[in-house]
Parts: structure tokens; C-alpha cells; sequence
């Protein structure tokens, strides 16, 4: 699922690279999709996102992004974020924008779309 997706979009940077739910320790995307049906959508109805590696992590964050906004299961998104690297993968303000600035010019609609 793209929530397994994302939450193993980490693995990437430790070798795993799998996307298997049965890697994580607990797997709760049923209850946060439930949580998220059971409960009207308001305006102020916010996912916060600790995005904490680059790279291939940052661009399973945006698919899941845009599916929660997309498909209006919230209505604003929070990314945290580390200042500066305090190790070599960790995601900063400024990988965020070169990502997207990548993801605007690849020249693949889904991609680009991901970069707006």
C-alpha cells in the first residue's frame, strides 16, 4: 500500500530497500485510515509528517501527501524537518526544494504533479 510505502521509505537508507509491511514492528495504517473515515474532514484537520531521511524517502512522503490532499482526508500537511544534517541522509528545508524542483522538470506528468 502507498502508506507501506512510506513508512518503509526509510529503509532505503539503512539497505533494506523492502516494502513489505511485515518488516515493521507495528503496522498501524488500518487505524489511521479508519480514525481518518470515522471523522468529518474540517479545515483544520492537519497530518504532521517527521520527514527524516532524503532522498527516496522525501518522494514517498510527497505520494502520500498527495493522496491525503488529493483525496481530502486532510486539509493541511506539516513537514519537520532538521535544520541542518546531523548525519550524512538526514532531510533539510533545502532537500525538500531541490527534490521538488527535480520532480517539476523530470518531464512525467505524476512526477511533476508530486513537485506542485
Amino acid at each position: 500500500s502507498l502508506f507501506s510505502a512510506t513508512t518503509m521509505g526509510d529503509k532505503g537508507g539503512q539497505g533494506g530497500g523492502s516494502s513489505s509491511s511485515d518488516k515493521l514492528i507495528c503496522d498501524e495504517s488500518k487505524r489511521v485510515f479508519d480514525v481518518l473515515e470515522r471523522h468529518p474532514v474540517s479545515k483544520a484537520r492537519k497530518a504532521v509528517f517527521f520527514t527524516d531521511n532524503a532522498g527516496l524517502e522525501i518522494v514517498s512522503d510527497l505520494m502520500l501527501i498527495d493522496f491525503l490532499l488529493t483525496s481530502k482526508q486532510v486539509a493541511v500537511i506539516e513537514l519537520k524537518l532538521k535544520p541542518y544534517p546531523y548525519f550524512v541522509s538526514d532531510a533539510t528545508p533545502e532537500d525538500i526544494k531541490v527534490t521538488v524542483d527535480f520532480l517539476k522538470q523530470i518531464g512525467d506528468k505524476p512526477c511533476e504533479r508530486l513537485g506542485t
